[in-house]
């Protein structure tokens, strides 16, 4: 696009610009501006009236149109919050970056100094003849983490049979921790007595992975004992037994409550 300008002296009572191979192709204002589409050289001829008569002014080949280069080729890029951020890149020739109008950086790479979550959009061009390309769009996507949540865990017994961990939200998720297999079957004889921290992983649709941790308590099998009985006759009475700690189950051949009975076991 081109603004031309009367420079006229007289003064002009009106003005008559033609322009081959513009947009408008001819005009009557003092000062128009026009547009070439394609390359080449094209001429320019005003003619300016007044009471007084007429005069036209001819420029051959005045504007020269030059090719302008194709828009440069440039990428994208998305992350995680909390990855490094890359800076973006274009392939072309005399780069300028822009942020809306902006201009923000120039070269191959860019880097935005973004850090927080969120779309941030620029465009990329490149020059060559003194001719600016047209834009090319290039956006850097900061993905925000799942919100990942893990339900407190109910302690269990050393003893216990292993069992399926849950209460990892959203769904879909794994764990992971000491005596955890297969990503959800906890199993506390492995994991052992004591306090055992079990993370939920839990990776999106970006495949951004975010992870909560809950403690669960194993608690150790306690140290039972039997006090021993001698050797008893068949016909002998009923033995007292006991064992520690107090509060437990005897079981066995003639055992009734804390009480062998040698008769019934035999």
């Amino acid at each position: 696009t081109v603004s031309f300008t009367d420079l006229s002296a007289g003064p002009p009572s009106s003005w008559e610009w033609s322009f081959p191979g513009g947009t408008p192709a001819t005009s009557t204002l003092q000062n128009p501006t026009v547009t070439y589409m394609e390359e080449g050289s094209y001429g320019v001829t005003l003619t300016v009236t007044n009471q007084m008569g007429a005069n036209t002014l001819t420029f051959v080949d005045y504007i020269t149109v030059k090719p302008s280069p194709e828009p440069p080729v440039a990428s994208s890029e998305a992350i995680c919050f909390g990855q490094p951020v890359p800076e973006l890149s274009a392939e072309g020739t005399d780069l300028t970056w822009y942020s809306g109008n902006t201009v923000v950086g120039t070269g191959s790479t860019f880097n935005t100094g973004q850090t927080s979550s969120g779309v941030y959009s620029y465009t990329v061009t490149q020059s060559a003849n003194g001719c600016e390309s047209q834009p090319t769009s290039v956006s850097l996507t900061i993905n925000e983490l799942p919100l990942v949540f893990l339900n407190p865990l109910d302690s269990v017994c050393e003893s216990a049979a292993a069992f399926n961990l849950y209460g990892g939200t959203p769904v879909g998720g794994f764990y992971s921790g000491t005596g955890v297999d297969n990503g959800i079957l906890f199993n506390p004889g492995v994991a052992g007595a004591g306090n055992h921290d079990i993370t939920y992983y839990y990776s999106d649709e970006n495949g951004c992975t975010n992870s909560f941790i809950q403690a669960i308590t194993v608690k150790a099998k306690p140290q039972v004992s039997i006090n021993v009985v001698a050797p008893v006759c068949v016909s002998a009475l009923p033995v007292k037994l006991s064992a520690s700690p107090e509060g437990g189950v005897f079981s066995g051949p003639g055992v009734s409550g804390d009480t062998l009975y040698p008769g019934i076991a035999g």
